[in-house]
């Protein structure tokens, strides 16, 4: 029974790493190669807009905050094409991006709203 969840578990991965990217969902990531977290941040914050950037996975998460305590309809801006299901290598690096770009666009985002007392849930 081990033997055959061990195969089971290495095809899905093989399978979901095959190496050709699905040209959409890497199209639609691509901007994050360019992203700043710290401009974007600012900007965001300049527009009164004090969402928190989500990424797609099992299931859907907030990198740094406790999904338990936002509205996912208008606290989370979530970021399109990521994935636990990687297509290939771009998408993987993108999605590896992501998970960066999120963590440091968040920890400042939560800060600033805690600052301003906009903001209280436990971590």
């Amino acid at each position: 029974m081990h033997n055959i969840l061990v195969v089971a578990f290495l095809s899905l991965f093989l399978f979901s790493c095959n190496g050709s990217d699905n040209v959409e969902v890497v199209d639609e990531m691509l901007w994050l190669n360019q992203a700043d977290p710290m401009e974007d941040f600012e900007n965001a914050i300049a527009r009164s807009d004090f969402r928190f950037i989500g990424l797609y996975g099992v299931g859907a998460y907030v990198p740094v905050v406790n999904i338990q305590c936002l509205n996912p309809e208008k606290d989370i801006n979530f970021i399109k094409g990521t994935s636990d299901a990687l297509e290939g290598y771009e998408h993987a690096k993108l999605n590896a991006i992501a998970q960066v770009y999120a963590d440091n666009y968040n920890i400042r985002m939560l800060i600033y709203l805690q600052e301003h007392k906009w903001f209280e849930c436990a971590l």
